[in-house]
């Protein structure tokens, strides 16, 4: 069985906990040491995400709207983010930005 196929069901319940329209939103999956997490990034700049534990033991999910965040604030949002130990990556999936513009904000 492929591990795609394995983990359908986790992948289809957050998909659906996130209501993806697939012509107008923009997806990332990922199944990594029995969490799954699923980040949507839409159109109009928002970005929401859900976690969880497979099983449903543990569920966490956020949401990020970044049309009226200046830069300055957005570089404050990224090093607290930095100090509570997330990655780079991780802070670049929950604000939609690149890791790179993650990277460049820390070093501000």
């Amino acid at each position: 069985m492929s591990n795609l196929i394995k983990h359908e069901p986790a992948y289809i319940s957050l998909a659906e906990a996130l209501n993806i329209n697939p012509r107008k939103d923009e997806l990332k999956l990922r199944i990594k040491g029995g969490v799954a997490s699923a980040v949507v990034k839409r159109r109009d700049g928002t970005v929401q995400s859900i976690t969880t534990m497979l099983g449903g033991r543990f569920k966490r999910r956020t949401e990020f709207d970044s049309s009226n965040l200046t830069q300055r604030e957005r570089v404050k949002l990224v090093k607290q983010l930095r100090k509570e130990g997330l990655t780079q990556t991780a802070i670049a999936e929950y604000i939609g930005m690149s890791q790179g513009t993650v990277s460049q904000d820390l070093k501000k």
